[in-house]
């Protein structure tokens, strides 16, 4: 009878210790066998088993990784890559533009508002830039790097973009726009170039509404060859644009750059 009984104990020990690792509860199982929540701990000590093994633990672990993974597979979806690789490479807020994440996000919003179709994720995006060797080298200057799409036409996709100078990209984008007799004035192409009525506000010191209005009308008040504004807009295009090339498109206009447009 002690044999038996020994015997029965050995096998239902044995079958607590399976379930706790299996993720039962040390309620559950005291429940199961109409025991305390002491006995089944004891049961485990003694046959060697840590409370990290099984059970609560073994439940917050499992649930942990499981939101991992999820994490993964979202980081995947929306990034084309692992957490740590984003994390790797995305940089902070304070580089701004430096920040590979940032320059991602602004040349997305830029295709967005030039409606031009994107589908690139981040890390898409960034291989390109590695691969090409170019990255610390990409900016507005008339040595910079940017993004470029194939014929100047199409998404940014895989296959339809690659690394090329600001010079050439604005060079290709004026071309295909006459051969393509796009209804914008060339001075809205130098806008353009230079990064945009913003930048060039900015930069210049003159009001937005000035810049749309000299864009629209296709012209460069000659004040600005004198000024200086001129050259700073012929840099702000890396180039592109030479002061003899804006000089050609200056006019003579009696509005005051510094002053807000109605």
């Amino acid at each position: 009878m002690r044999s038996k009984s020994m015997s029965y104990d050995r096998e239902k020990h044995t079958t607590i210790v399976s379930l706790f690792k299996q993720g039962k509860t040390l309620a559950e199982i005291a429940a199961q066998y109409s025991l305390t929540r002491q006995r089944i701990s004891q049961i485990l000590a003694a046959r060697g088993v840590d409370k990290s093994e099984g059970g609560h633990h073994l439940n917050v672990a499992l649930r942990s990784a499981a939101r991992k993974i999820e994490r993964e597979k979202e980081h995947m979806e929306r990034y084309g890559c692992t957490r740590e690789q984003f994390l790797s490479v995305k940089g902070n807020r304070n580089q701004g533009s430096k920040s590979p994440c940032q320059a991602f996000h602004n040349q997305y919003q830029n295709a967005v508002i030039r409606k031009v179709e994107w589908k690139l994720k981040f890390w898409e995006w960034w291989q390109v830039w590695v691969e090409s060797g170019k990255w610390e080298e990409r900016g507005r200057g008339s040595e910079g790097y940017c993004m470029c799409r194939v014929g100047d036409e199409g998404a940014y996709e895989i296959g339809n973009v690659y690394i090329g100078t600001i010079v050439h990209n604005s060079t290709l984008g004026r071309t295909l726009a006459f051969e393509r007799t796009e209804r914008r004035t060339a001075f809205y192409y130098v806008i353009h170039s230079a990064g945009g009525r913003k930048a060039v506000s900015e930069e210049l010191g003159v009001p937005r509404q000035y810049i749309s209005q000299l864009a629209n009308n296709g012209s460069m008040p000659n004040c600005w060859v004198a000024d200086g504004r001129a050259a700073k807009l012929s840099a702000m295009t890396g180039g592109a644009y030479t002061v003899d090339d804006l000089i050609r498109l200056s006019v003579s206009l009696g509005q005051d750059p510094n002053k807000e447009v109605a």
